[in-house]
């Protein structure tokens, strides 16, 4: 979407070549779940690029994400009869993907910056409750105003979180950042306190996580994407960009794609987080070569929903290599 990223056109051909729809995984999957070697492995197949790109972009080192690839499918393979949904086995595969990973990860756990949420939890139990989306976490991020909860929600679950860029992109200084986290801190202990793991989140949350993801990270390949992607977006929709300019209907968003399939760019999410009626989509551009320059090298979208609609979009690159 113009803020995504490029490939030669042949990896393009190959790519779309490689599409595998729904339907098909799911067919595999109960295959495989019946002991099916062949279906097993061309699951395997089709699964490990994408959870590759998912661990490398989250662990940073190739080796570890290798690692993490192999857990992952073993324990996807073990926990098979546990999915509903056998069509939506990419996206479970995924979330397992993304749950180990945070797991493993060297960086700052969101969770580590909430010490004192509640003296009766134990930090490993704690960690545990990132990626869960039934969490007490999330249930009480969801009772914070929005404004606090996009601060947190932009400062904890995206990789462009630095204070500086937090307060260029929300129009803010950067003290009243820091207010924001603290205020939404203090409120989320308190409502966590209260709740304690008796509570869980409505499963909306995380069909609005699936939904975007798949929106998202497919809808430069395949047609059923695209049109679930602009189905969702109301016809006025509003789009605030970086540079704060407003454009107003969601064709803007339809000429982006088409400009980005044009050129052969695409946008790879690596995290996606709903909280209420806010989702943000914190994902990196796809550069084949051709067009180094043409996207910045990632973007992060902040879904603003009103029902089941989107009806405001913003649209948050990084900065590009020596911009600052």
């Amino acid at each position: 979407m113009a803020h995504s990223f490029e490939k030669p056109a042949k990896l393009v051909a190959m790519q779309r070549a490689n599409i595998i729809d729904h339907a098909q995984l799911g067919r595999w999957a109960v295959a495989a779940r019946a002991g099916d070697m062949e279906a097993t492995g061309a699951l395997y197949n089709w699964l490990q690029p994408r959870l590759y790109a998912v661990a490398l972009s989250m662990l940073g080192n190739s080796e570890h994400a290798r690692d993490a690839v192999h857990d992952v499918f073993l324990i996807g393979l073990t926990r098979l009869g546990s999915l509903r949904e056998p069509e939506m086995v990419s996206a479970w595969f995924r979330r397992i993907a993304q749950h180990l990973c945070y797991r493993r990860s060297a960086k700052a756990h969101p969770l580590r910056l909430l010490p004192e949420i509640s003296d009766g939890i134990a930090l490993d139990a704690m960690e545990d409750i990132i990626g869960q989306p039934d969490a007490p976490l999330h249930y009480a991020l969801g009772k914070v105003p929005e404004k606090l909860r996009l601060t947190v929600l932009l400062r904890y679950f995206t990789e462009d979180n630095d204070y500086d860029t937090l307060a260029e992109r929300l129009s803010i200084p950067v003290g009243t950042v820091r207010s924001r986290l603290s205020d939404a801190k203090c409120r989320m202990r308190q409502v966590w306190q209260d709740v304690a793991d008796a509570v869980t989140v409505p499963p909306e949350t995380e069909a609005w996580n699936q939904f975007y993801a798949d929106s998202f990270g497919s809808a430069h390949f395949e047609q059923r994407a695209r049109e679930q992607l602009m189905g969702h977006l109301v016809r006025d929709l509003q789009i605030v960009l970086t540079s704060k300019r407003v454009y107003r209907g969601r064709d803007y968003m339809e000429d982006m794609l088409a400009d980005d399939i044009r050129y052969g760019t695409w946008y790879r999410p690596t995290r996606v987080t709903s909280s209420g009626a806010l989702a943000v989509i914190d994902g990196e551009s796809v550069d084949g070569g051709e067009h180094p320059d043409r996207c910045a090298p990632r973007t992060t979208f902040v879904v603003c929903r009103e029902g089941d609609r989107a009806v405001r979009l913003h649209v948050y690159d990084s900065a590009r290599p020596g911009a600052r």
